[in-house]
């Protein structure tokens, strides 16, 4: 093997395909290699070439390079959905100077001489003690503050203080959502070593039951109640597959606390002590992050940078138990507002996901079939099919591989026939972090959009980072299909995501050949606001908000979530397990309802396996939380399901008159003594509809019926109408891992009597 010993120099040009030299520079010799920076002045269009020339001691040269092409593009540097407006249902923020407290919707923040004196959720102080940073013991402490903007949407201020001989330069920036971002910067103006410098965010017990981290492998992030006692009760070594946690959230059904980073820039940690680490003493939960625990040397500056925001983000969405979406073979719940999700860029000529066979992409675009989408319900199926076969001649016929035509005719006829030709509301589906090699713009931009080091030239479906100049490629396309008919976005793969590039992007390579990952979602939450923006200022709003659904699956990441209407969850697990043995309670309390930031929760079905039996099972976990908004496979519904649904309905459910308390809402007037067992229960006039299911290993029925409030009440089979029971106390059998409907009502003939 060579040795760097070996090389004299490295010399890297940007040159054209006539040789014209636009750029060079001499590389720099570091212990990982040559590495230089060059600065790419402005470009014609055309073909280029990345040249590294390489000179070694003994005389000897090679050459090493990689094309790549340029080109000007007019949706460059668009501002769609830049606008500094703040959108429903967020409130201005707000600065009380006295104090320094900024308050957001639901959220606020002290601001003084620690990181953050308090933390606000519903006007509640959540932090048992200020946020410290504590750098060899000795504590930050800012001495000075500015506020440098106060606007509606946003307030930045600059702080300077310092930690025992460390000057502390930080710059805070507060968005409407509640969301804060800190760039801090350390000085040392002699030699000095850090033993070790942590990050202590201290909260107070009640408020603090569940836990949400991320680490560096999607879906494999934990998502549960944090365990009793005291000491230390979790670190970042108990599970998941790094050290490193770049998100963390801690807090209760509502009210939390999330904190987060990209970058390990600046961190020095030994991989075998945990980086996070939660205790619990004498009434508080400490979390200390160990940025350095390890002993490093500087001398001058060291930048970091890190986000809070505390929840709830925004208020509930009203009315959004009235919404569902209709399966893909066409049916709805009934007596729900009827909600479509096609594949979008089927009906446009963008991508669906990445290089398939079944993937098309053409130019310039056409939003002429979403326009047929919105046309009123009455559509014969000889005007689809005519539709249908003039867009695949006019697109797709004789110019892409063979299966194209097949996979787009079943998808265009689909989304008529089935879904849109019923439904009120039209969601068209794209995928941010996808992209395909068919598009022109990706073989210009691959290297920027793309999480790996090397230029693969395949594009994927999971491998693009939403950076700038994807978002100003997609939005004029989002914008032009709701200008066409569509009444909301849907975001697949908003989950976080690894970028490894050291090169292009911005992971750190700390040791030779030893890689520190970059965690990339602030790149999503900007798309995901300019979106919502976007929506917002095209009049497409469900209810009082933008309408845009994001899948979420082990992902319920705040700051990315905020602008959002909808969270899709569930899609894990896959197989023939019961639904009781894929998520726990504490893994839906924690991602899967969207009390945290304000969404409406939706759940995906297993699409594989779909029996009744699997489908009972979801549904005795589906229904006592009330996730009623639900994506169903091409099986359709069993019967068992459309049986349920159809009582539901009959009740009133999704009525005006109808009150829905799920079985984490304390105001639930029934209460089951079996923890295993919960229960919806459901209120219009007096009578009561009770939907118990078996979340747990077995378990009986054993109801109180006294917060009901009946005088004598009768509780009744709902799919039998067999009457099981009298009085305000209800025991009996639970089949396993299924539900059970009870009708609660006064026994004829009785008078309410009242307490």
């Amino acid at each position: 093997m060579e040795k760097l010993s070996d090389y004299q120099g490295v010399l890297y040009k940007i040159v054209d395909q006539s040789g014209k030299i636009y750029s060079s520079q001499e590389a720099n010799l570091s212990e990982f290699g040559y590495h230089a920076q060059l600065s790419i002045p402005e470009l014609p269009e055309g073909e280029y070439e990345l040249l590294a020339e390489i000179r070694k001691k003994d005389g000897s040269r090679s050459e090493m390079k990689a094309a790549f092409e340029y080109r000007h593009y007019a949706w460059a540097d668009n501002t769609i959905g830049l606008d500094r407006v703040v959108i429903p249902p967020f409130k201005a923020l707000a600065l009380e100077p006295v104090h320094q407290v900024v308050t957001a919707t639901l959220t606020g923040y002290q601001l003084g001489s620690n990181l953050l004196e308090q933390v606000l959720a519903q006007n509640v102080n959540i932090l048992a003690e200020p946020v410290s940073l504590e750098i060899n013991q000795e504590n930050l402490q800012f001495s000075a503050w500015s506020f440098t903007e106060t606007a509606p949407d946003r307030i930045r201020a600059e702080a300077t203080g310092s930690a025992g001989k460390l000057a502390v330069q930080a710059d805070y920036e507060i968005d409407y959502d509640g969301m804060i971002w800190i760039k801090m910067q350390l000085t040392a103006q002699e030699q000095t070593q850090i033993d070790d410098m942590t990050l202590t965010i201290p909260l107070k017990d009640e408020y603090i039951r569940l836990l949400h981290s991320t680490s560096a492998q999607t879906r494999q992030h934990p998502a549960q109640f944090l365990p009793e006692g005291d000491g230390v009760i979790w670190n970042s070594l108990t599970d998941a597959p790094s050290n490193f946690r770049p998100y963390l959230w801690v807090g209760e059904l509502y009210k939390g606390l999330s904190w987060f980073t990209e970058s390990q820039k600046g961190w020095n940690y030994d991989p075998k002590k945990p980086v996070v680490e939660i205790i619990r003493q004498k009434g508080t939960v400490r979390l200390c992050i160990h940025m350095i625990n390890l002993p490093m040397q500087m001398k001058g500056s060291l930048s970091y940078e890190m986000g809070f925001q505390a929840t709830p983000v925004k208020p509930m969405l009203p009315n959004r138990t009235r919404y569902a979406t209709i399966s893909v073979n066409g049916w709805c719940p009934p007596g729900a507002i009827a909600v479509s999700s096609a594949l979008g860029p089927y009906m446009w000529g963008g991508q669906w996901f990445s290089d398939q066979s079944s993937s098309a992409a053409w130019k310039p675009f056409d939003y002429s079939f979403i326009n047929f989408l919105k046309k009123p319900s009455l559509v014969s199926d000889e005007e689809i099919h005519q539709v249908v076969e003039a867009f695949i001649e006019r697109h797709i016929k004789g110019k892409f591989p063979e299966g194209v035509e097949k996979t787009y005719r079943s998808h265009l006829g689909h989304a008529k026939r089935n879904a849109a030709r019923n439904a009120a509301r039209l969601l068209l589906y794209f995928n941010p972090r996808g992209a395909t090699k068919g598009w022109e713009e990706f073989r210009v931009y691959q290297d920027e959009w793309r999480n790996d080091a090397f230029r693969t030239g395949n594009s994927g479906w999971y491998f693009q980072d939403p950076v700038k100049s994807y978002r100003d490629y997609i939005l004029p396309q989002l914008q032009e299909i709701v200008r066409h008919g569509a009444d909301g976005i849907y975001f697949d793969n908003t989950f976080d995501s690894v970028n490894e590039d050291e090169t292009m992007g911005p992971a750190i390579e700390y040791k030779p050949w030893r890689f520190r990952y970059h965690q990339t979602f602030l790149n999503m939450r900007r798309l995901i606001k300019r979106t919502a923006t976007m929506l917002y200022q095209e009049g497409k709003l469900l209810e009082d908000r933008p309408f845009l659904v994001l899948h979420t699956t082990n992902a319920a990441i705040i700051p990315m979530m905020s602008f959002a209407s909808h969270s899709l969850d569930w899609e894990l697990y896959y197989g023939a397990d019961d639904y009781q043995n894929r998520f726990s309670e504490g893994y839906i309390l924690t991602g899967s309802l969207g009390t945290q930031c304000g969404l409406a929760p939706q759940v995906l079905l297993d699409c594989n396996v779909n029996t009744e039996h699997i489908q009972k099972t979801a549904m005795a976990v589906m229904l006592p939380y009330e996730l009623t908004d639900y994506w169903l496979g091409h099986k359709g519904p069993s019967q068992a399901m459309k049986r349920v649904f159809a009582l539901l309905e009959q009740f009133g459910y999704r009525k005006d008159d109808c009150r829905s308390y799920p079985c984490y809402d304390p105001a639930n007037p029934v209460k089951s003594k079996d923890p295993r067992i919960k229960v919806l229960t459901l209120l219009r006039e007096k009578q009561a509809l009770v939907a118990a299911g078996n979340t747990g290993d077995g378990g009986k029925l054993d109801l109180d019926l006294s917060g009901l409030a009946f005088f004598s009440p009768v509780v009744l089979d709902a799919e039998t109408g067999e009457i099981i029971g009298r009085g305000a106390h209800l025991t009996g059998e639970m089949p396993y891992h299924y539900y059970r409907l009870l009708i609660i009502k006064e026994a004829a003939g009785t008078q309410e009597q009242g307490k």
